[in-house]
């Protein structure tokens, strides 16, 4: 699956598919974040985080208000519909040993 593509015009992206599953991870977990709280959640520059918000914004995925960023019911799905989720890797569940 691929979600974003080289971009034409304009400056290099500097994120990945990867980058916005991480955001939307977050904003799911934490309903409402700011830019600067979805900086330092994935360590992606402030320019980074913008671009990602216009196009996350573009797909419907999320809302940009005063009060912050939170995802759209369809932004839930379409990340829901990822089928993949984030695990705790120190979680003896998921994982035996310090590093498998």
């Amino acid at each position: 699956m691929e979600l974003i593509n080289g971009n034409n015009y304009g400056p290099m992206t500097r994120y990945s598919d990867a980058h916005i599953f991480l955001v939307m991870d977050a904003l799911e977990r934490n309903k409402r974040m700011s830019r600067k709280g979805l900086v330092d959640e994935t360590g992606l520059g402030e320019g980074s985080i913008r671009g990602m918000l216009k196009v996350l914004k573009d797909w419907k995925w999320i809302e940009v208000k005063q009060t912050g960023v939170c995802i759209t019911e369809f932004g839930r799905k379409s990340f829901h519909g990822f089928g993949m989720r984030y695990v705790d890797i120190f979680n003896d569940k998921y994982a035996v040993g310090k590093y498998q």
